[in-house]
């Protein structure tokens, strides 16, 4: 099966911006201790699922960042789809490319 992709955000852009998504959430809950530090990552949030719209519909990328932790909280039998079959959500790749396919 051939991956599609996003006609609006490639990849790379994708993976860039995920990851910076998630090194300012950490870098933000370490700051909350101290100081209540404002960020734009909700309006990241609502751009993304304007660009991949009914594919994110379950809010796919907020589970992944937050919950996943950008993947790094991602094992097999943790993610199924309707038919049993893991979804590989290990990294910002995997999830774009997720995201692709439910396009």
């Amino acid at each position: 099966m051939q991956n599609k992709k996003s006609d609006i955000l490639s990849r790379d852009e994708f993976i860039k911006v995920i990851n910076n998504i998630y090194e300012m959430h950490q870098y933000h809950n370490k700051l909350n201790k101290f100081i209540f530090q404002p960020d734009c990552t909700e309006d990241v949030f609502l751009l993304l699922h304007r660009i991949f719209g009914k594919a994110d519909e379950n809010e796919w990328i907020e589970y992944f960042v937050f919950e996943l932790e950008c993947g790094h909280k991602w094992e097999e039998g943790l993610v199924l789809d309707e038919n049993g079959n893991d979804i590989r959500l290990s990294n910002p790749g995997e999830l774009y490319d997720f995201l692709c396919e439910l396009m």
